[in-house]
């Protein structure tokens, strides 16, 4: 409660803020949000600019560049999107991704079309000085830049993943998480302040057992669906073999034996300031079933690829399930792929029956497809989106 009234009164703050920005028109405000995947960059825009006047706060998200935006520096289309004075703008994934993931993925570089000399061992030296002084001149010409990383555990992270496909089978299960984690953060806070009262912990553990076996069963319940959909398919992608690990001891069972554990741990997750015992501890362990290697040790590709594998067999499994095959939104997916693989790809989602939405920077990367697929062109010009079919 304390927290929600804390919340309310930032938010009426930040938005007679920005009333004055605006009023004031002298400066203007960039935040930056970097984050993996699943690190709640959505969330926290969502969450946290509530109390904003969404006609002075824009919010502009950066995918793969486009053929128009690969014949500038790397930058332009950052500086397109900057705010104007008494505006707020979000970048949701920055101008830090081409010093993360374009150095990671060297043929992202490949298509930027940079003289040969320029590629030499100092370029990444040369984007940081270039980010560096974009920086600073925004700043000397009365832009506020506020930069915000959302860190989150690569182990967090495959939780993540695995809730929400446990999501796409029951409605119900964001709210159980959304329990076992609001009961958890509170005795968190207990063990924290050397709380040792007995009934305190009683009732919050009571809350933290019923959600966290249900939690926990219906995870188990998704390794099966996609287990089950993955043998039954002639699949191009390789099969991946999924287990739940902890990251200590094992996970009870049942609520009353997750309960008993929660309350014999007591003494330990006080020492630690933290509970060490429940769902919130256990890793999804994957492994490219063909070669026996844990994903984690697999090459970026072979990475995507049991990703893609995952997310197909979670389509098949929900059309078994329900009757009819689900919608598919698939951002960037095509781009990831080599043209054998994209080609494949198509083709199992023709075989699924299914709806799909796929983002690329280019008709090209979707030539596959053929008479297959409905190719649409989205533009924006002056704050407006523009859909054209091919």
């Amino acid at each position: 409660d304390e927290a929600k009234d804390l919340i309310a009164s930032n938010l009426e703050r930040l938005g007679k803020l920005q009333e004055r920005l605006y009023a004031e028109d002298e400066r203007a405000v960039l935040i930056v949000l970097q984050a993996m995947d699943a690190g709640g960059k959505d969330s926290a825009i969502e969450h946290v600019m509530t109390g904003i006047n969404p006609q002075g706060c824009d919010v502009k998200s950066f995918k793969q560049p486009g053929p128009i935006e690969l014949k500038h520096d790397f930058l332009w289309r950052h500086v397109l999107a900057l705010p104007q004075r008494g505006k707020i703008v979000i970048f949701n994934r920055s101008h830090y991704e081409e010093v993360l993931v374009v150095r990671v993925h060297p043929g992202i570089l490949d298509g930027q079309g940079l003289p040969k000399e320029l590629r030499d061992k100092d370029i990444w030296k040369r984007r940081f000085r270039s980010i560096r002084d974009f920086e600073r001149h925004l700043v000397e010409s009365g832009t506020a830049v506020l930069k915000f990383y959302l860190h989150i555990s690569k182990d967090e992270q495959a939780r993540r993943f695995l809730d929400r496909m446990a999501l796409s089978f029951d409605p119900d299960h964001a709210g159980t998480a959304l329990a076992y984690d609001k009961a958890m953060r509170e005795r968190n806070r207990l063990l924290r302040d050397q709380v040792r009262n007995d009934g305190w912990y009683d009732a919050l553990e009571a809350q933290m057992a019923s959600s966290g076996a249900t939690l926990h069963d219906a995870r188990l319940r998704v390794l099966d669906h996609l287990a089950e959909a993955q043998a039954q398919a002639a699949t191009a992608f390789p099969v991946a073999d999924l287990a739940l690990e902890q990251a200590e001891g094992g996970m009870p069972d049942t609520a009353p034996e997750l309960r008993a554990a929660l309350a014999e741990s007591r003494g330990r997750d006080m020492a630690a300031g933290r509970s060490l015992v429940g769902p919130h501890r256990s890793d999804l362990a994957a492994v490219f079933a063909a070669k026996g290697v844990p994903a984690r040790d697999c090459s970026t590709g072979e990475q995507k690829a049991l990703l893609i594998s995952l997310i197909l067999a979670n389509a098949r499994a929900l059309a078994a399930r329900i009757g009819a095959p689900p919608i598919l939104l698939l951002d960037e997916v095509a781009a990831h792929l080599d043209a054998g693989r994209r080609a494949a790809l198509y083709d199992e989602i023709c075989l699924l029956g299914a709806q799909a939405w796929m983002t690329g920077t280019g008709a090209e990367l979707f030539a596959d497809l053929g008479a297959r697929a409905q190719i649409l062109e989205v533009t924006e010009a002056e704050g407006l989106s523009q859909v054209r079919p091919q």
